[in-house]
């Protein structure tokens, strides 16, 4: 939603309690004066309907305004102006005081601006010392300028103070200067590096959402079958000669055919499906101590088995997409990896009023599970699993319904990081997309692990704002393990 819709709807709002507020103030007013009892009782009654209705109202402002604040909130942000948007953000816990993560918002800002204060002094008191310092003056103006978020600021602010103080004579700290910012290979593999160690770090404090594709196995084992293979196995198995399609079209054609239906084909998914040991990113994963928002497109359980296995609790979550007289669409499966609880299906209502993230993962099964228990068992398991054409196409007509508010609002103040997705299909685009336009307003940008040479995913993901990210997946998983021992 526009700014301006925000404002527009919060005055909206603003007005209708002001309004309820004067007629519930009336209201009592009559009320107290009323002698009859048969009146009295009536405007008791319209007293407690105003009551509701102002608190609903008020709710809604303060939703509204705090939707509101966070989309100027990006805005302040994007355009690095630190000290509006520490504003912003203060006003967003004064509303709300218990919305997710605002604290760490007003930190981080706070953390911005005092480095950039600290900068600016420094060069300020730098051109005292221009005679000295005019061979690198233009470069050490550009590092310590904090709306440039040089990556070298903290280093050369360090060293200038060191110059300041006298520790460091001038000679020397042009001399070291100079060799930082004219070395790009030396200093590409020292910023190679730290953008490795401060990812994993992030991740490992739980402020990166991960979307795990459904390739992470090949990534380690390049035998391992992927989709393609999955879809051809299928067709084998239906004797579907020179099939050329997808997963989703072999699944639509399967499940059609008498003699074999939708139970068979869950069945032979999962024996095509890898039960091999769970890849190192995911053991790795396990290993976190903090709560992790994890969204996968495997079909196999890899993820859960592994953070078993490590003993990490967590809930496995999975939409609704094939409705029934029992359940709606858009109704979440929740299960316990503790079984504390007893596994249940939520509407989106009751998913919102819990607290999962204070003890448990959220392990999001954005296309379900094909689990040997799931396809055997509870039908929920089976009716949320999206797999044909069909369930695809109900995914794209519902998809603001079928994925979880509770879950997006995670996405707020968190990064969001692809790893071992493609979106080569074009189920992968329209499971990608759905997501990203719950997380539109948010101010720092997506990214992926590696670039695609195929122009339609360079394309897609340049239209979705997602920009990929140029390092090895093994040298990141590298430094998640040793982040992790």
């Amino acid at each position: 939603m526009a700014q301006d819709e925000y404002r527009n709807q919060e005055s909206s709002l603003s007005q209708r309690v002001e309004i309820l507020y004067s007629k519930l103030t009336q209201m009592q007013q009559d009320y107290d004066i009323e002698t009859r009892s048969e009146e009295k009782f009536r405007l008791n009654v319209k007293l407690e309907e105003t009551r509701q209705a102002l608190t609903e109202a008020e709710k809604d402002y303060r939703t509204t305004k705090v939707a509101s604040l966070q989309a100027e909130l990006v805005t302040l942000r994007r355009n690095k102006a630190y000290q509006e948007a520490l504003d912003v953000a203060r006003q967003i816990q004064q509303t709300s005081p218990a919305e997710p993560r605002i604290q760490d918002e007003i930190n981080e800002l706070q953390a911005r601006l005092e480095q950039g204060q600290q900068a600016q002094q420094t060069l300020a008191q730098l051109t005292a010392h221009f005679a000295q310092l005019a061979p690198i003056i233009n470069d050490l103006a550009n590092v310590l300028n904090p709306r440039n978020e040089h990556e070298l600021l903290p280093t050369i602010n360090t060293m200038a103070q060191n110059f300041l103080a006298g520790t460091l004579d001038a000679t020397a700290f042009i001399t070291i200067c100079r060799s930082l910012l004219s070395n790009p290979a030396t200093d590409a593999r020292a910023s190679s590096a730290h953008q490795y160690t401060k990812l994993a770090e992030r991740i490992r404090k739980g402020q990166t959402v991960l979307f795990l594709g459904s390739s992470i196995p090949r990534l380690y084992d390049s035998a391992s079958g992927d989709e393609g293979e999955l879809a051809n196995r299928l067709a084998e198995e239906i004797h579907y000669q020179n099939f050329k399609g997808g997963l989703s079209s072999i699944a639509e054609y399967y499940q059609l055919l008498p003699e074999y239906g939708r139970t068979s084909l869950l069945e032979n998914l999962y024996k095509s499906l890898p039960h091999q040991r769970p890849p190192n990113l995911y053991d790795s994963l396990a290993r976190i101590p903090t709560s992790l928002v994890l969204i996968s497109s495997a079909y196999d359980n890899l993820l859960e088995n592994a953070f078993r296995a490590a003993g990490k609790p967590f809930v496995e979550m999975a939409s609704i997409i094939n409705p029934s007289e029992d359940y709606k669409l858009g109704y979440v499966v929740v299960k316990y990896s503790d079984n504390a609880q007893p596994e249940c299906l939520c509407p989106q209502e009751e998913l919102s009023k819990l607290d999962l993230l204070a003890k448990y993962s959220i392990l999001y099964k954005i296309r379900g599970t094909c689990d040997e228990n799931h396809v055997n068992g509870s039908s929920a398991w089976r009716d949320a699993l999206t797999l044909s054409e069909s369930n695809y196409f109900t995914f794209a007509e519902n998809a603001s319904k079928i994925i979880p508010d509770y879950l997006t609002r995670q996405f707020r103040d968190r990064g969001f990081l692809f790893i071992g997705f493609t979106p080569s299909r074009w189920e992968d685009r329209l499971l990608a997309r759905a997501l990203l336009l719950k997380r539109r307003n948010h101010a720092e940008p997506c990214y992926t692990i590696g670039k695609s040479g195929d122009p339609l995913q360079t394309a897609f993901w340049e239209n979705q704002n997602v920009r990929q990210y140029e390092m090895e997946f093994a040298e990141l998983d590298k430094h998640l393990q040793e982040a992790t021992q």
